[in-house]
Order: structure tokens, then C-alpha cells, then sequence
């Protein structure tokens, strides 16, 4: 049911609220975005330089959106460092690699960075996304 998607999938974005105010801060304190290439958080991983499809949201989540109609697996990139696919909770220690998941319609692939301590204003949303049913 559309509304219904519509609905979980707003309840997501108002979770993550306290997140980008956090990261509005930062954008105004120190002019970075919200939204980031992956070459701002790992500028020494050669091969987030020409990466175009996937990207940070402030320095905790890494989204891989699928623009591929009816896909249902994707491949993502983890940099070096501790994962966490934020639908499933499966961890991922990365040396640098491409992982491929699942990726039913509703839910890309969105990773949670362990490997540094995450925002507590990421709490919410990570609670909604692990308790949210499958599409």
C-alpha cells in the first residue's frame, strides 16, 4: 500500500531529525554538507575518488540508492573499517571492499560506520529501521 510506505518511510526521515540538526551545525560551523562524498571521511582510500554512486550522510551513514528498476541485490563499497547494515543490524569488517545485499524495494542500502562512535541522535532511527517489517 502506497500510503502506507509513504508513512514508514516519513516516520525514517523524522527519526533522523536530530541527526541533521547536528549536521546542520556542522555546516554552519565548519562549511561541510549533509550530504558527502565519501573522499571527505576516507581521503585515503583511492577508490572513493571517483565514486558517483553512493555517499555519505554526515559522517556516520553510508547510502548506495538503487536507480536500477526491480533490483533487488546492489553493490556497495565499504571503506576500511567497522559496518553495520542498518536494516538487518549484520556487521561488516571491511578492508576496503565491495559487499553486494539485499535491496528490496524501500529499503537501499544504508550502513551505520561502527568504527567510530555514532551520534546518539542516531538512536531513533536505527531502532525504527531494524523494527521496521520487511517490503
Amino acid at each position: 500500500d502506497s500510503i502506507e510506505a509513504f508513512a514508514t518511510n516519513a516516520k525514517l526521515f523524522a527519526s533522523l531529525f536530530e541527526y541533521r540538526q547536528a549536521l546542520m551545525g556542522e555546516a554552519r560551523d565548519n562549511g561541510w554538507p549533509l550530504v558527502r562524498h565519501l573522499w571527505l571521511h576516507f581521503p585515503d582510500d583511492a577508490k572513493v575518488l571517483r565514486m558517483t554512486s553512493q555517499f555519505m550522510l554526515g559522517p556516520d551513514l553510508l547510502v548506495r540508492p538503487v536507480t536500477t528498476e526491480g533490483a533487488l541485490r546492489s553493490v556497495v563499497y565499504l571503506p576500511r573499517g567497522a559496518w553495520m547494515h542498518v536494516w538487518t543490524g549484520a556487521e561488516h569488517a571491511s578492508v576496503g571492499e565491495f559487499v553486494e545485499v539485499d535491496s528490496p524495494l524501500g529499503r537501499p542500502p544504508v550502513f551505520l560506520r561502527v568504527s567510530r562512535e555514532p551520534q546518539s541522535s542516531l538512536q531513533k532511527f536505527l531502532e525504527m529501521a531494524r523494527s521496521r517489517p520487511g517490503p
